[in-house]
Parts: C-alpha cells; sequence; structure tokens
C-alpha cells in the first residue's frame, strides 16, 4: 500500500459570514453522486450556526456551493447525519443546541445540552420536510454516520455526555424506519469514550471503533447486530480525544481513519485491515504531519464512503476552516 496516489481539495473555498466549520458527513446516493453535510457559522456553539450541504458528482471531486440544510435561529446545530431508504428519501438527524447557563448560572451550556432533530428530503438535499424530534431530551449526542445492516435494521450511533462518557446506538429494524427506535448496548472504556463509528464485517459482525479520553483507540464488536456488545479493548493506535472513522470496503477490507497522535489533531491518517480488525497495515497520511512543530494546525473529524469506482472518499475539518475531501484507493 506504500505510495498510495491520495488525491485532495477543498470542499468549498469560505462561506460568506460563516468562518468557522467542523463535523463534516458524507452519504454516497444510489446513482454514485454523493452529498457532504457539516455546520459553519461564527465558531463552534455560536447561535448563528447552521447546518451546511453540497452535493458532490461521482467522482467525488467536484462540488456545488454550499448551502443552509437546517437552521433553528438563534440556536447552534450540530452534528449532522444522513441516511437513505430504498424508495430515496433522504433522512438528516442533527443536534440543536440550548443556549444558556445550567447550575444556578454557573456553567455555560455546550454540546451536552442539545436536543436530536429530524427533517427528510426528496431531492438529494435540495429541499427539506419540517422538522421533529428524535430526542428531546437532553444529554445524547450523535456523531458517527447511520449504518444500514445486512439484515435491513439500521443502526445510529450516539453517546451520553453525562458523567463518564458512554457509546450507545438507537436501532430501527425497519429499513425505511417505520419501526420503533430502540436503544442498545452501553459501551465504557476507563475514562469514557464518545462518537462510535461502525461498520459491518462480511460475516455479519459489527466493528465499533471510539474516541476515548484514555488517550488509545479502542474497538468493540457485536455478533447479534449491534444489540450486544464485547468490553472495548485498546488498539495499538493513540488517541488525543479526537473522533475516528471505520468503513469496510467491498472487497472486505476495513479502513480506520484517525489522529493517531498523543495530542493535537495535526496528521490525518488512515489503516487497513485484511482480517477484521484484528491486525493493521502500517499508518498513510491523508493530511498534516506527526510532528510537533505542526500542532497548531487541525484535520480531523473524518466521514468516509467508498465510491462506485472503488475508490475511499474522506471528508474532514480543515483547519477549522474548510472542509476537505481527499479520495484513494486501498
Amino acid at each position: 500500500m506504500k505510495g498510495t496516489t491520495m488525491d485532495k481539495g477543498p470542499i468549498f473555498e469560505h462561506i460568506p459570514g460563516a468562518p468557522s466549520c467542523h463535523c463534516s458527513t458524507l452519504h454516497k446516493f444510489p446513482d454514485g453522486s454523493v452529498i457532504v453535510g457539516f455546520f459553519a457559522g461564527a465558531y463552534e456553539k455560536a447561535p448563528d450556526v447552521a447546518i451546511w450541504g453540497a452535493n458532490g458528482d461521482p467522482s467525488g471531486s467536484k462540488w456545488t456551493e454550499p448551502r443552509v440544510l437546517a437552521d433553528t435561529p438563534n440556536k447552534s446545530e450540530g452534528s449532522p447525519v444522513f441516511y437513505q431508504e430504498d424508495s430515496g428519501r433522504l433522512h438528516l438527524w442533527y443536534l440543536t443546541m440550548h443556549h444558556g447557563w445550567l447550575i444556578g448560572g454557573k456553567l455555560p451550556t455546550g454540546w451536552s445540552v442539545c436536543t436530536i432533530k429530524h427533517t427528510t428530503s426528496g431531492d438529494k438535499g435540495y429541499t427539506w420536510s419540517q422538522w421533529d424530534f428524535l430526542r428531546n431530551m437532553w444529554f445524547w449526542v450523535l456523531r458517527g454516520q447511520a449504518c444500514r445492516l445486512n439484515d435491513g435494521s439500521v443502526l445510529l450511533p450516539v453517546h451520553r455526555e453525562l458523567g463518564k462518557y458512554q457509546s450507545m446506538f438507537y436501532i430501527n429494524p425497519k429499513p425505511d424506519l417505520s419501526g420503533n427506535w430502540k436503544r442498545y448496548g452501553r459501551l465504557e472504556t476507563p475514562k469514557g469514550c464518545l462518537e462510535p463509528s461502525v461498520c459491518e464485517l462480511p460475516d455479519g459482525r459489527l466493528l465499533c471503533s471510539l474516541r476515548t479520553k484514555d488517550g488509545i483507540v479502542y474497538l468493540a464488536r457485536s455478533a447479534d447486530r449491534g444489540h450486544t456488545w464485547t468490553r472495548p479493548v485498546p488498539t495499538k493506535f493513540r488517541n488525543p480525544n479526537s473522533q475516528t472513522a471505520l468503513c469496510c470496503t467491498s472487497r472486505g477490507k476495513v479502513v480506520l481513519v484517525l489522529n493517531d497522535l498523543p495530542k493535537g489533531r495535526h496528521w490525518l491518517a488512515y489503516t487497513v485491515s485484511d482480517d477484521g480488525g484484528e491486525t493493521w497495515s502500517q499508518l498513510e497520511t491523508i493530511d498534516g504531519k506527526d510532528d510537533p512543530s505542526e500542532a497548531g494546525k487541525q484535520y480531523s473529524y473524518p466521514s468516509i464512503v467508498q465510491l462506485a469506482d472503488g475508490h475511499l472518499l474522506v471528508s474532514y475539518t480543515w483547519n477549522r476552516e474548510q472542509i476537505w475531501w481527499a479520495k484513494f484507493a486501498v
């Protein structure tokens, strides 16, 4: 895999009035084209932050101008996640933050005090329905991509931001989401884990990678479609309290994208497993450097899909100023 060709570039140059952006997510449509969602505004958690999106061609390198997908006046939005039914209807879940102060005005609010909203589109994300709630309560946070399993059920990763962070999963038994969502799993690491990313392996087992506060990437597995999970185990990869992303390719290779650093997010890389996440290849750079002198920069929060031509497409935050794409083969 050494010497893999890496194509990359910005999805947009800048958004007027929204200098800060973060937390992109990808979805591939049946025709091979893609959509990216992210949040942007004055700064993370600012009241003007909205969910933005852009559509890309099947190459993953040409994009429309960004547009607002969801915006609650005077509330910060965050963590968009897409899922598409067989009918073509596209679902979008996202967070809306409560703005104010908690505990007698002593603590500012953040991502912990968000509701999870939901809306749908019938035209690849250009127009959207009136939103409704998936969860009208605080302390559960989205991030990882939704995963449709081979049995038709849909898994939506979430984590709990209350006390020691724990990861868990909403599961809907129906591919059109007409079933009832139920919560399963409660993954824990010694210091807390969040932002789970899940992929389904060729044998039907699930693999989950975890951002942790332990300084190490942890992995967990499920043999019953996400209803129960093994105890998370540490990997050889470092984790600077930063999100990871997993993808299982059409050839059964597992790709893990991560910041393998003791601190900071100045090096984004990927590694490949041919045995379901038991062993991993050497790291290959997507952006940045494993160099402390680069610590002021940031390349983080990856999302990953496989394109119709077999290449992997990753979107990621570039210095909190842009969302970039990167494309490579494994």
